[in-house]
């Protein structure tokens, strides 16, 4: 019987073959600022935030596979003095409603701050693929957050 995988929401799903689902790495950047999270809001999922991040290119490092996917999805640009302050990697089975896709994801987290420069915009912000907003520390617990990313996100602040 094949594995269980978990889409967006924490629902389980099963693929119709265990050959089905395939393997993917990807890369996530958590930018930490005024005690809040930047989350981003696809126009396919715009009631669930996520944390800025996809799928590494060929030749990528995982950092910059994380910082161009930060653009790709809150078109901001990664700072000159981003900071890592923690990392996570965890390997989760997640169902990809949007495409009907099962992924073997290994998933590498950052957590990061901009000491000099400032990120923030209190409002969401419409972006090229849905908005962009952030998220208190205080509130992620009660907000629809990608559950793949709550739990990157458990680990990288320590909660």
């Amino acid at each position: 019987m094949p594995d269980l995988f978990y889409d967006r929401w924490g629902n389980t799903h099963r693929p119709k073959t265990k050959d089905q689902a395939i393997g993917r790495e990807g890369a996530w950047l958590a930018l930490l600022e005024r005690d809040a999270i930047l989350f981003a809001y696809a126009d396919y999922a715009p009631d669930v935030a996520d944390i800025p991040g996809g799928g590494i290119d060929t030749g990528e490092t995982v950092l910059d596979a994380a910082c161009r996917e930060l653009f790709e999805e809150t078109d901001l640009t990664a700072p000159n003095d981003l900071t890592i302050l923690n990392t996570h990697n965890q390997n989760i089975n997640f169902y990809a409603d949007d495409v009907d896709g099962y992924w073997h994801y290994t998933q590498t987290y950052f957590l990061a701050t901009a000491k000099g420069t400032t990120l923030y915009f209190p409002e969401k912000r419409a972006v090229t693929e849905g908005h962009a907003a952030w998220i208190k520390i205080a509130d992620l617990e009660k907000s629809a957050i990608n559950y793949a990313h709550k739990m990157a996100l458990n680990h990288l602040l320590k909660l």
